[in-house]
């Protein structure tokens, strides 16, 4: 066969390869619903390490909202002047929905706060949470398409306000710390092919809080050994307000014919060029 035949081969197999992988249009826009709520039954509070009569305390929990300390108390008034004793970690923004396009800019999500109050020791204290995130994404009036939730294990720690320096930092700064997965919370994506394209779904923290965080303060929040975390540490009397976004991208995928298709070109091509080569040796 001539150097043109095998020229027109190679493109044939290209031009196919590229036609099929263009057959159909990628889904423009989703709509898509993104819940976080902490996991109910895995809450965890430590009892008061200095219970005293008349000091009443408490551990509430729900989907939205873990708070601890007195009885009562108001958590989002973090004024060490009046009012203390009870902290929280709030869900501010359990559920975001709407629609987003692909490939195009990113979308704000949920959204939840640390109230960080001092408290006596005379009250408990949160130690351990799950947090859930679920994701459903679907073309716009139509059934999902796409289904996702991971849960992820977070620990925390009161620490004593003793105004002194730890091996973590000022000991005041209570520990937020998340055991370390893959893909970790601040950042992690999932993916799906649906009529000819893989769709990534990227979530992230977009508030630059959630990071690594050194091996004491890991210990110090009651992450098991060996195992590495990361999360924020808030200062007594503050709030620190964690942001997440998503955004979604396409890329084409070659249906499996396509690459029978090719991969037949490719093949034919080889043969013809051995046989060349062949001959030329006779």
């Amino acid at each position: 066969m001539k150097r043109g035949t095998i020229s027109k081969l190679i493109a044939t197999s290209a031009l196919a390869f590229a036609a099929s992988a263009s057959q159909a249009a990628s889904v423009d826009t989703w709509e898509y619903t993104l819940n976080l709520e902490w996991v109910v039954d895995s809450v965890v509070f430590n009892a008061a390490t200095n219970p005293l009569p008349g000091y009443v305390g408490d551990g509430a929990k729900s989907k939205t909202v873990l708070s601890w300390g007195k009885t009562g108390a108001n958590y989002k008034n973090v004024d060490m002047n009046s009012g203390y004793n009870r902290s929280a970690l709030e869900i501010s923004v359990p559920q975001a929905h709407g629609t987003i396009n692909t490939d195009g800019v990113s979308v704000e999500a949920n959204m939840f706060t640390h109230y960080n109050s001092p408290i006596y020791d005379t009250y408990p204290t949160l130690a351990h949470a799950q947090l859930a995130v679920t994701v459903n994404l679907g073309l716009p009036g139509s059934a999902n398409v796409f289904n996702l939730q991971r849960t992820f294990e977070v620990y925390f720690k009161e620490t004593p306000n003793t105004g002194e320096q730890c091996a973590w930092g000022l000991c005041d700064d209570d520990i937020f710390a998340i055991l370390t997965v893959s893909p970790t919370l601040n950042d992690f994506s999932d993916s799906f092919v649906f009529n000819g394209y893989e769709y990534t779904f990227n979530y992230f923290e977009t508030s630059n809080f959630l990071k690594p965080l050194s091996a004491a303060a890991c210990n110090e929040a009651g992450v098991p050994g060996g195992f590495a975390c990361y999360g924020f540490t808030t200062p007594e009397a503050a709030a620190t307000t964690v942001n997440f976004a998503f955004s979604m991208t396409a890329t084409a995928v070659p249906e499996p014919e396509t690459y029978a298709m090719l991969l037949a070109g490719l093949g034919m091509i080889g043969v013809v060029a051995r046989r060349r080569r062949n001959a030329i040796r006779r």
